[in-house]
């Protein structure tokens, strides 16, 4: 215990010794030190800012943090796992989180798995337990001798997760040259990407650790970035020579080019000046002698050049790219640099404490940091914590406290942790800017184009609706797991009856799903404008079947597809190709994974989105759609969502429960910082509404008159909380009974209500014409347009109108639909 106190404040130690001196000689010997000091005790790398020390890595036990399972999975998925994307099957998981396991005690570095390549760390088990979510009892039966586990020597760090053990000190910075866009950001800033700017460089100024730049996707976080550390480099010139020190930026493995690109981009000249890239092949050029710093707690990288260079007051010259993999595995020699400010791109990858990757992050030395995210809260309030605890510690107290009060969350504490985060922090008599920002697309750029979203609900074929009524009648019966299981199924029955493997007839394939046959009308619209899309799904056998329809249906040369195994080379030349032709008109496709494909890309060259098959997270579906809706996006851009609808149970159909849920969820998350992951509680009201039915009574329908139903109609769509309704006049209408307005975004709903006293009758094409007309006469952008009748079906002619012009068709069978699953 002495040792340690003495190695923690070495100074405090000696001065208390000191103190006790009682004689004079020892008075006087005691001055000497004092004014000595200074010269005499030198804070070495190693053990600077928030490091204790150095030691074996032991997992925190933190009870009070239960991360939660992604229990809602795909039938077939891609995950990213140690920056390697991998193929998982749900039945898979916990036979290879053993493997992972079992390998990190024998100390393998990887394993393969299906023909894929597994880091084998921490960060990997972890993920992989959090979505299996269940312990089993263990099988101790013929069970071998357990494998010691590989002994890490990692940096040890005062941790804030029960007592406050550290915090920075908050010492205003000097400011030499203007507050303004260093003259070689030769990219001009938009009015918000200046305000940020201006924001980091106050933060900066006032002493803030550091800021959390949570701007949505698309807003250009990197600029705002790159800018302000060409103005810091360009200030630190004008300072002293042993404040002039390099730059460190921490991303995935797949962006990490991408930063270089933006550089050379944005900045003239040299950049941010001398570039060392530690990951990938250039680590094993930097890397003295063989192993990883965990080892044995020795540094094995070079940065002799950056060494030099801050002997010659040129460390400010020099930038450093890393991944969060090689931070951990090599956090001793990262610790051998102080960084003059340390950029985490995509920084919810610390959002687990417990793993190596966050502590290697809270052990970089570094005078100012910078966070990255468009999701601070990907799954579970904890992640705010572990995220804030790297770039500004201590501002959301221990991880205890700050546990206890949001565990439980509500809509008042959601505005006071918001509150925290994005208002000015009072300090005596100053005061310190925001520490975190976060700005939404809509809110920050002016000019940008519009964004609406379709649903197209279309009844289940008999095949499909067979397959859906085989799995949802065994879903009631059962343990949650069993629950869970059937839940899977249904999604992918929800999807298609079929594996693309069984396909014998093209045709015949699409016309067995709902959703492929909403995918292909909309397919043939979109060729017929000669305009570009992207089609999202994660089963990658689904992708390669539609793109081989697509280029024998359309004629294409090439349907590229980027999913987890596409190589980081590749997938750059997949996007390049895919923009290069972005002024030329002419029908393109692109298809996807939502995991693998929906950060990082810019596919502005497109102008539509189809989501084929939906992921559970509405977050992540965001940041699908704004691949194409950001900066440089110059066209209007349409979201497509196919839903599959059983003809019998209509709303409880598995794709509108899912859609419901999806749509609470984006609507809280928009509000405030809302953890969108579905708990035991959605899946709990997934489980409940599937199995209740309890559709619209059409009996009481029947005995409605025009002017009452025309009521219900309406009061449907303001009962959803999400439309403001506008009834028209009572002649002289236009073509449509009532107008829409979404409340949150620009999106508008013309519609016209027909009511027939027979139940039995057909509607015609007159309806669909009227609203048609209606289009004109209302001085709307892009209206959604809808027809709402009590009838039994409409013409022939009437879908068929419907289908050319984009009206949603609602016939009495159909009532529970409206609004939540036939408008977006």
């Amino acid at each position: 215990d002495e040792r340690r106190a003495f190695a923690a404040n070495p100074r405090a130690w000696i001065d208390e010794g000191l103190a006790d001196s009682g004689s004079r000689d020892d008075l006087d010997i005691a001055e000497e030190v004092e004014a000595r000091a200074d010269t005499l005790f030198v804070e070495t790398p190693e053990f600077a800012d928030r490091a204790k020390g150095i030691g074996l890595w032991q997992e925190p036990e933190l009870p009070f943090v239960s991360n939660p399972p992604n229990v809602w999975l795909p039938e077939r998925f891609s995950i990213e796992l140690g920056g390697a994307w991998v193929d998982l099957e749900p039945d898979d998981i916990e036979g290879l989180r053993q493997g992972v396991e079992s390998a990190i005690a024998k100390g393998t570095p990887s394993l393969e798995y299906n023909g894929q390549c597994v880091p084998a760390n921490d960060e990997v088990r972890d993920r992989l337990a959090d979505i299996v979510g269940v312990e089993r009892p263990e099988d101790n039966r013929n069970r071998a001798a357990p494998i010691e586990p590989r002994r890490r020597t990692v940096v040890l760090v005062h941790e804030n997760f029960v007592v406050e053990n550290w915090s920075p000190e908050t010492k205003p910075r000097n400011v030499l040259i203007p507050r303004s866009t260093p003259d070689r950001v030769r990219t001009a800033l938009l009015k918000h990407q200046n305000d940020a700017l201006c924001w980091q460089i106050d933060a900066w100024r006032s002493g803030l650790p550091g800021v959390l730049n949570a701007d949505d996707q698309g807003l250009g976080k990197t600029i705002q970035t790159l800018a302000f550390l060409a103005w810091l480099q360009d200030n630190l010139q004008e300072g002293p020579f042993d404040e002039r020190r390099p730059v460190l930026v921490v991303a995935p493995t797949g962006l990490l080019r991408v930063w270089e690109d933006e550089a050379n981009e944005h900045l003239a000249g040299a950049g941010l000046g001398a570039c060392v890239r530690a990951y990938g092949r250039d680590l094993r050029e930097a890397r003295k002698w063989p192993g990883r710093d965990t080892d044995d707690g020795q540094p094995r990288l070079g940065f002799d050049q950056i060494r030099t260079a801050l002997e010659d007051g040129r460390g400010h010259r020099w930038w450093v790219l890393t991944s969060y993999e090689t931070l951990a595995n090599y956090q001793h020699s990262f610790r051998q640099i102080r960084f003059s400010v340390v950029v985490f791109d995509e920084i919810q990858k610390v959002k687990n404490v417990k793993t190596l990757t966050a502590l290697a992050a809270r052990s970089v030395t570094a005078d100012f940091r910078i966070g990255l995210t468009g999701t601070p809260i990907e799954n579970q309030i904890a992640d705010l914590w572990a995220v804030m605890d790297v770039v500004c510690p201590g501002r959301l107290n221990t991880l205890q406290e700050y546990m206890d009060r949001y565990r439980d969350l509500t809509e008042a504490k959601m505005r006071v942790l918001h509150a925290l985060l994005f208002k000015p922090i009072k300090n005596g008599y100053d005061d310190f800017p925001p520490v975190a920002q976060r700005r939404l697309k809509e809110d920050a750029i002016e000019g940008l184009p519009r964004k609406d979203y379709r649903l197209y609900p279309t009844t289940m074929p008999e095949l499909q609706s067979h397959a859906y009524e085989a799995s949802r009648a065994h879903l009631a019966d059962g343990a949650q797991g069993a629950a869970l299981k059937l839940l899977h199924h249904i999604r992918g029955v929800s999807l298609h009856p079929m594996s693309p493997d069984e396909v014998r007839d093209i045709g015949d394939y699409f016309d067995q799903s709902a959703r492929f046959a909403s995918m292909r009308r909309v397919l043939d619209r979109i060729r017929v404008s000669d305009e570009r899309v992207l089609i999202f799904t994660e089963d990658r056998r689904v992708q390669a079947f539609v793109a081989q329809w697509m280029r024998t249906e359309y004629d294409l040369d090439d349907v590229p597809i980027i999913n987890g195994s596409t190589s980081i080379p590749k997938r750059r030349q997949r996007v390049r190709r895919f923009q290069e032709r972005m002024n030329v008109p002419g029908f393109a496709a692109m298809i996807l994974s939502p995991r693998a494909a929906g950060v990082g890309l810019t596919l502005t060259a497109a102008t539509h989105v189809i989501h084929l098959s939906r992921w559970w997270n509405p977050a992540v579906e965001e940041q699908c759609n704004d691949r194409i809706y950001r900066i440089g996006q110059r066209c209007a851009v349409t979201v497509h969502v196919p839903l599959a609808i059983h003809p019998g149970y209509q709303e409880q159909s598995f794709d509108c429960v899912l859609n419901n849920l999806m749509r609470r969820k984006m609507s809280l998350a928009r509000a405030a910082l809302w953890p969108p992951i579905h708990n035991d509680d959605d899946i709990s009201r997934l489980v409940a509404e599937l199995s209740s039915a309890q559709p619209v009574d059409l009996r009481e329908i029947d005995e409605l008159d025009w002017a009452t139903f025309e009521d219900w109609v309406l009061r449907r769509a303001k009962e959803s909380g999400e439309w403001e309704v506008a009834r028209t006049p009572l002649s002289g209408d236009g073509g449509a009974d009532a107008v829409l307005r979404h409340r949150q975004r620009d999106s508008t709903v013309l519609v016209q209500v027909k009511h027939t006293t027979d139940s039995h009758r057909t509607m015609d094409a007159a309806a669909v014409l009227e609203v048609v007309h209606a289009a004109s006469r209302y001085e709307v952008r892009n209206p959604q347009l809808a027809v709402v009748t009590n009838a039994s079906e409409f013409t022939r002619a009437a879908r068929e109108e419907a289908i050319e012009h984009g009206v949603m068709l609602i016939d009495r069978h159909r009532l529970g639909l409206w609004p939540n699953h036939a408008i977006a």
